[in-house]
């Protein structure tokens, strides 16, 4: 897949069911996983880079399913996408 302008592929990290403690976690809550790793940019992304961890902003973003598993296509914006160590 070859990506266009600053766009962003990201592969969701899976949602926990439980916390660590054994709370259940809503389905409503669970769905909101916002963090992950990038796995390709467009062209014109000038900081993140595949492989990265990244914090992000899931409104905006679209669902992709390539090859059975979903990722999340959204853009290399401040407001969007938060870098984490």
């Amino acid at each position: 897949m070859e990506l266009q302008g600053n766009a962003v592929l990201i592969r969701p990290d899976k949602a926990l069911e439980r916390t660590d403690k054994g709370i259940l976690i809503p389905i409503a809550k669970k769905d909101k996983t916002s963090t992950g790793v990038v796995v390709a940019v467009g062209p014109e992304c000038e900081t993140v880079r595949p492989r990265m961890k990244v914090t992000f902003n899931r409104k905006g973003a679209s669902v992709q399913t390539i090859e059975g598993e979903d990722f999340l296509l959204t853009n290399e914006m401040p407001s969007k996408i938060f870098y984490m160590e």
